[in-house]
Formats: structure tokens, C-alpha cells, sequence
């Protein structure tokens, strides 16, 4: 069963670092968390998030929400008490090696093959090389690139025009571009294929093969859907997303 909820604004988080970078890194973390939370609008217990900073993925999860364990972040001011940093590889003990003592065992010596061992006065054989070798000093033959203003003017002339803001069917799209570090927002219809929001992107950014990522709930959106509309894929009217390269 589906109901609608009010929920009450956020007003403390507390978020535990996860996953192999510390949190704590980043040299202002105040600046980092407030530009990556306008991406969502609610915080729920659980919640795992990715806070983006130089082209590097922070995964936080959210350990406490107060005043209730759902809340909204819209037109409100929150209180963030990051938890310690405890590395991954000292979460996980490691497995004892080969020949190392365990609880309540010996330690087991480790075998040795004989085989392994040379005979006293034999000499090691020693096979030459065979088979087929290429010279480093070979390249091979490299297409020649398009020139960016050619590729940038073909990508244009794909773009579906920009409906007007009181279009019932348009979708608001804004985008973060990590490299070269750019935000783009623009205007399409639910009736667009994705193929637009591509071109889009490759109008503004030299993304060969760019992959849309939604943080929440996490979805991808590859080039391989390009040709299905904004509907098919169940674009809401406002929608934020990441670009990654494939």
C-alpha cells in the first residue's frame, strides 16, 4: 500500500564514512556536503550516499536522522556530526597464511615438493623462446579524430528543441559533469528519446561514451537505451544526475 506523508525537516545528521576514502579528506567538508545534498531532497536511516569531490566517489551511510528517521532537506539548515573513518582492511581480519599458527593448532609446516628441489650436479635446463615476436618500434595506424568543433556542431544539430517552461510535458534535467567540472540544466519533453540528453551532454563536454548515474534511487542510464523516450524510462518532472564515463 502507497500513502502520502508530510515529513518533518532534518534538523541532525549523523553519517558514518564507508567504503575505501575517508570522509574527513576532503579539505572542506562543510562546502562538499552542502553542494552533493541538493541532489536529494529527503534522508532516511540506512540511506547510502556518494559525496563527489575531484572526480573521487565518498560513500557515507546514514547512521541517525533526527527528529524522525525519515526527514526532508528542502529549505532547511542541518547539523551533520561525521562518525570516525575505520578503514576497510581493518574491518575484515585477515586470513591466516600458510604454515601460521591458529587458536588451539599447531602450526603445520609447509610442504615442499620434491620435484622443485634440483638434483645435485644436474644443471637446469634452460628452453629458448618460440613462437612469433613484433618489433615495440611498430605502432599501429591510429584513426585520425574528429576535430571537437565539427564533432561539437554534428552533436548539436541532434538536440531536440527546448520546450517552453509551462510545458505540461517538459522535464527539468540538470547534470554534473566531473571533468571538466561544469553543471548544465535544460528543458526536455517526456516524448524525447534519451538520445537528446546525450547530445546534450556531448555539446557541452568531450564524453565519448557518458553514462547517466541517479544517486536516488540508484540508477543508470547507458547510451545502449538512447533510442527509448524520457517516459518509457519513468522521468519525473525534475531529474539530477552524475556523468561518468563508461
Amino acid at each position: 500500500r502507497v500513502r502520502f506523508v508530510k515529513l518533518l525537516k532534518a534538523s541532525a545528521v549523523r553519517l558514518s564514512p564507508i567504503g575505501r576514502y575517508a570522509l574527513q579528506a576532503i579539505p572542506d567538508v562543510k562546502a562538499a556536503l552542502e553542494f552533493n545534498f541538493h541532489f536529494h531532497t529527503t534522508v532516511t536511516i540506512g540511506d547510502i550516499m556518494q559525496v563527489w569531490h575531484r572526480g573521487r566517489a565518498y560513500d557515507i551511510k546514514v547512521s541517525d536522522v533526527q527528529p524522525h528517521f525519515a526527514c526532508s532537506l528542502l529549505d532547511t539548515d542541518v547539523d551533520v556530526e561525521i562518525d570516525e573513518f575505520i578503514p576497510e582492511e581493518q574491518k575484515i581480519p585477515a586470513a591466516p597464511a600458510f604454515g601460521d599458527p591458529v587458536a588451539g593448532q599447531q602450526p603445520t609446516p609447509a610442504p615442499a615438493s620434491a620435484a622443485a628441489l634440483p638434483k645435485q650436479g644436474q644443471e637446469e635446463k634452460v628452453t629458448a623462446f618460440q613462437g612469433q615476436g613484433r618489433s615495440l618500434r611498430e605502432e599501429a595506424p591510429q584513426a585520425t579524430p574528429e576535430p571537437r568543433p565539427q564533432k561539437v556542431a554534428k552533436v548539436v544539430q541532434e538536440l531536440p528543441p527546448e520546450p517552453p517552461v509551462d510545458d505540461p510535458l517538459a522535464v527539468q534535467i540538470r547534470i554534473r559533469i566531473q571533468e571538466p567540472r561544469k553543471n548544465l540544466s535544460r528543458r526536455f519533453r517526456m516524448s524525447d528519446s534519451l538520445a537528446g540528453v546525450f547530445a546534450y551532454i556531448q555539446s557541452n563536454a568531450d564524453a565519448a561514451n557518458p553514462v547517466l548515474v541517479r544517486q536516488y534511487p540508484k540508477t543508470r542510464f547507458t547510451m545502449a537505451e538512447s533510442d527509448r523516450t524520457l517516459e518509457e524510462l519513468s522521468f519525473s518532472k525534475r531529474e539530477a544526475f552524475i556523468v561518468e564515463a563508461a
